[in-house]
């Protein structure tokens, strides 16, 4: 037909049912870690409550199925078991080797004792020892330093050519950059990592490292109140969601560059994290920055996520404020459920009308990275706590709502709920 030279009529025959039409199926994208290998994560650790439990879940998720944990102090805390008992609950098969990443020998034991060979490595190590110049002793110099520099730089050695890794990936701070009073031990140490990683990527060797800045969910800030009100005030937090989406876009990168042809050290070499806020343009750090005077004029904006003085929610929660008795009518649940389906439409981008309060969770499209958000809205609009654990076993979004009535019931009733979220 496009050649013109076609007599005659030409029939085209579709079929009745539409599922018989040949379709093209796109490559389903691979996982970003394989589950017949090991991993390695150093540092970060904080007794495993802090960031690595959250990079730990999020590596399960994402297809991650033996972890191995280098730690000085972990296997001394409470709640190592039970953060094991929840990674196992999602699949996760965990080793912890006690030791410090200052001795190589307790790296080389760590790749022995590995039930699978290790296929990359998350170097995330965080000792403050903050203090002026003028009075920071040797051993302040020394303990922030050591796990970053001797740390890192035993993780090179031990990781070679004769290793086939993956990745190496090294959390670093934007202090490395940009520094911070008292700071300049933990800056130093910084630098150190950015230098290394390019130093093992003019070997050919895999190396990338993420700059991150404050967070204020999980991890060291979290869980230090007088840190994290400081920093509050000046918008310089990033959210957990935020720092697991970087360690996806490095990874992705990094592979993507190597299915093209490239060298081990493809991808994305230096990650800044939190130095511009996503959330608020120019924070108050960058903003007389020199360096970044080319977005001073920059006025991005996106939801935060909290909830408008006169919205129902609000309105709701200052009602029971006065009057807590109202928690008990069966309209409150409505009321929050409601604010819930609202929430979940936002952030996973679906339509009320068409969503289902009793169809589950999972159904929906629920993961690591929606848990996430929902903990975060849950913090910030209800006052309540809730772990991504918690959400993943709820069934649905019926049983959400009847959880946050049985938690608004307890802060503010002082007892159970009338409802029970398990029963549901």
């Amino acid at each position: 037909m496009q050649g013109g030279q076609h007599i005659g009529k030409i029939v085209v025959k579709m079929p009745e049912e539409p599922k018989e039409l040949p379709t093209n199926v796109g490559l389903e994208s691979s996982p970003l870690f394989f589950s017949e290998k090991a991993y390695l994560l150093v540092g970060g650790l904080g007794g495993l409550g802090g960031l690595g439990r959250a990079v730990s879940a999020w590596m399960i998720e994402n297809g991650a199925r033996y972890l191995v944990y280098l730690s000085p102090t972990a296997h001394t805390k409470p709640r190592t078991e039970e953060v094991f008992r929840e990674l196992q609950a999602l699949g996760g098969n965990t080793t912890l080797v006690t030791g410090t990443v200052t001795n190589i020998e307790d790296i080389r034991r760590a790749v022995e004792l590995s039930p699978r060979p290790i296929a990359g490595v998350l170097h995330m190590p965080m000792l403050l020892r903050d203090r002026s110049v003028v009075q920071m002793t040797i051993e302040d110099w020394e303990g922030a330093t050591a796990p970053k520099v001797q740390g890192a730089w035993n993780l090179h050695q031990v990781f070679d050519h004769n290793m086939d890794l993956d990745f190496f990936l090294i959390f670093s701070s934007i202090v490395g950059h940009q520094g911070n009073w008292g700071q300049t031990n933990y800056a130093a140490g910084g630098t150190f990592q950015n230098a290394l990683t390019h130093h093992r990527r003019a070997l050919g060797l895999p190396a990338n490292v993420i700059d991150v800045g404050v967070m204020g969910e999980v991890g060291y800030v979290s869980e230090h109140a007088a840190t994290f009100q400081k920093l509050k005030g000046v918008n310089l937090l990033l959210s957990e969601s935020e720092v697991l989406q970087s360690i996806r876009v490095v990874l992705s990168q990094h592979r993507a560059a190597k299915a093209a042809g490239a060298e081990s050290s493809g991808g994305i070499a230096d990650l800044l994290v939190g130095y511009i806020s996503q959330t608020r343009g120019l924070n108050g750090l960058a903003k007389d920055d020199v360096r970044v005077s080319v977005h001073r004029n920059l006025n991005t904006s996106r939801r935060s996520g909290l909830v408008s003085g006169d919205s129902p929610l609000k309105q709701f929660l200052n009602t029971v404020a006065a009057n807590p008795e109202v928690l008990r009518e069966d309209s409150s649940l409505e009321i929050v459920t409601n604010e819930i389906v609202n929430m979940l439409c936002s952030i996973m981008s679906l339509r009320k009308e068409s969503m289902d309060i009793t169809s589950s969770l999972t159904a929906l499209g629920l993961d690591s990275l929606v848990s996430v958000e929902i903990r975060r809205w849950w913090r910030q609009n209800l006052g309540l706590e809730i772990s991504v654990l918690q959400i993943s076993s709820l069934g649905s979004v019926q049983q959400l709502g009847v959880l946050a009535i049985d938690s608004l019931q307890e802060k503010y009733l002082g007892g159970e709920g009338q409802h029970n979220s398990s029963e549901k």
